[in-house]
């Protein structure tokens, strides 16, 4: 496959970025809940097992919503675990090119790094004493995660296919905002079970997170076939 210029200059800069905040999360941790990133991590394997396709060669799955559980409790730390382990998955499931690889791997840690930045400025966490604080810093974090991931998949689906970046993102990604908020909403939800209660109140959630899959996948269906009715089908 032949990549043009700015796509390949988009692959580097989203790549090194995620790099420097993985090396950054790394240089800054303390005593982070192994626990929880371990669980967490293993699940975001369950999840890109079965992910599914938003548009051709752009792959999701609920694998968003642990690592912005992860960014909930362990800030940073946790979305450079879970994003990394989820990248890797991603590829053992479906043996993507290295440059798809390092990209994914950058976007996933960005949008993450993104919804962090939103609860650390607002300095809320995930006790349950903490709720209505931490229900709103969702909500912006989850807008911010979204407005990440999607414009930066939207740019490279546009380098890619000479489309206009406003077009590809107009055609294939506002619907998926309510899903984002969703997942968002989900992982502020993990994070107070499992401080409330540790892992016995994360397996509570796993029916919703199922109910999600299912939504997001019955909507990204809906729009690949609207975006890319010749290619998708």
């Amino acid at each position: 496959m032949t990549r043009s210029l700015p796509l390949t200059a988009l692959i580097a800069a989203v790549s090194l970025a995620g790099m420097v905040v993985v090396v950054a999360a790394g240089a800054t941790w303390h005593d982070e809940d192994g626990l929880l990133l371990v669980s967490l991590a293993a699940l975001a394997v369950v999840c890109e097992a079965f992910d599914f396709d938003l548009a051709p060669n752009v792959r999701i799955s609920l694998s968003a919503a642990l690592i912005l559980a992860a960014a909930t409790v362990c800030g940073l730390q946790g979305v450079a675990v879970v994003a990394s382990v989820a990248v890797a998955a991603d590829y053992l499931a479906h043996r993507k090119p290295w440059f798809k690889v390092a990209f994914n791997e950058g976007a996933l840690v960005l949008s993450g790094a993104a919804y962090a930045g939103v609860l650390a400025a607002l300095a809320v966490g995930p006790s349950p004493d903490d709720w209505p604080a931490l229900l709103g810093a969702a909500l912006l974090g989850s807008a911010a995660n979204f407005a990440v991931n999607s414009g930066l998949v939207a740019l490279a689906i546009a380098l890619d296919t000479g489309r206009r970046p406003a077009d590809v993102w107009r055609d294939g990604f506002p619907g998926l905002f309510p899903h984002y908020v969703l997942l968002g909403l989900l992982a502020a939800v993990m994070a107070s079970a499992y401080d409330g209660w540790g892992l016995g109140g994360l397996a509570l959630l796993l029916a919703p997170l199922a109910t999600a899959w299912l939504a997001l996948r019955q909507h990204a269906e809906r729009a690949r076939r609207v975006a890319f009715p010749l290619r998708g089908a």
